[in-house]
């Protein structure tokens, strides 16, 4: 996978992790892959990092599994 376009279209199981740049993170073809959760609605609701790219967006894609962050 070589842009981010093509990850709303997978299937991703998010895992929380304690890091100050991400909330989840995820495998994707050997790399790793971040989801940060931002302060919503004065910013865009996530961004995802993948492969030194990111991206901003709101809706999360129905097939993506993010557990709480608290959970």
């Amino acid at each position: 996978m070589d842009n981010l376009k093509e990850l709303f279209s997978k299937e991703i199981v998010w895992k929380a992790v304690t890091d100050d740049s991400v909330d989840f993170e995820a495998e994707i073809a050997g790399f790793k892959c971040g989801l940060r959760i931002n302060d919503f609605p004065d910013e865009p609701h996530y961004t995802i990092f993948y492969k030194g790219m990111e991206q901003d967006f709101d809706d999360a894609p129905k097939i993506w599994k993010i557990p709480p962050l608290n959970g």
